[in-house]
C-alpha cells in the first residue's frame, strides 16, 4: 500500500474524529471504501494521523518530478482548518524550474 494514500486515509479519519456525524465525511468514506479495497482495508485499521510537516513526491506533467515539502498550521478562531505551505526546499533540483513558471 502507498504511503501517501496511507497517510491520505489518516487525515480523512482525523477530520472524521473532530466530527464524526458528518453526513460529508461519511459519504466520501463510503464512496472511497466502495471503489477502493484498499482505502476500505486502511481505513479499518482507525490509524489517525494529522497534517504537520511532511515531504512530497509528485510528478508534474511540465516540470517533471518535483520534491517538495509542507508544513500545516492551525487557523485561530476557525476549529479544524489548518493552511498548508507547500515549497521546493533551497537548493532544491526543482526550485529554479518551479520559479521560473
Amino acid at each position: 500500500m502507498g504511503a501517501g494514500r496511507a497517510l491520505l486515509c489518516r487525515g480523512i479519519r482525523a477530520a472524521y474524529g473532530h466530527d464524526p456525524e458528518s453526513a460529508r465525511i461519511a459519504g466520501v468514506v463510503a464512496e472511497l471504501s466502495a471503489r477502493s479495497e484498499e482505502f476500505a482495508a486502511l481505513w479499518q485499521t482507525h490509524e489517525v494521523k494529522s497534517k504537520s510537516q511532511e515531504s512530497k513526491h509528485l510528478k508534474h506533467p511540465q516540470v517533471g518530478d518535483l520534491y517538495i515539502e509542507c508544513a500545516a498550521f492551525t487557523v485561530n478562531g476557525a476549529p479544524h482548518q489548518q493552511l498548508v505551505v507547500y515549497q521546493a526546499g533551497a537548493g532544491a533540483p526543482v526550485a529554479g524550474p518551479a520559479e521560473d513558471r
